[in-house]
């Protein structure tokens, strides 16, 4: 599972198809941001859509046989959430 996970961040990090989208969800997570009432526990969720994308695109791209869910189960997906959630903590503190 571990290397799903990896496989899937490092694609959706260097994929230039995808960079629009991810900036779409540091854009919405920084909307949010500024509004005390968010929880910000509920923040990788932002990423939800953005990684299902991402997970169908990666099979389609690679010519993977299989469906995308299998192969980035839900747990895959939120770890990537949670790491790009930490990516955007990170670019907000610089």
């Amino acid at each position: 599972m571990h290397d799903m996970t990896e496989e899937l961040y490092l694609y959706v990090i260097h994929s230039g198809s995808l960079y629009s989208h991810k900036k779409a969800c540091f854009a919405l997570l920084d909307k949010h941001a500024s509004k005390a009432t968010w929880d910000m526990g509920r923040a990788p969720k932002v990423f939800t859509r953005f990684l299902e994308l991402a997970a169908k695109q990666y099979i389609k791209e690679l010519g993977i046989i299989g469906q995308w869910y299998q192969r980035f189960d839900q747990a895959c997906r939120e770890q990537v959430a949670m790491r790009l959630f930490e990516q955007w903590q990170a670019q907000r503190s610089i």
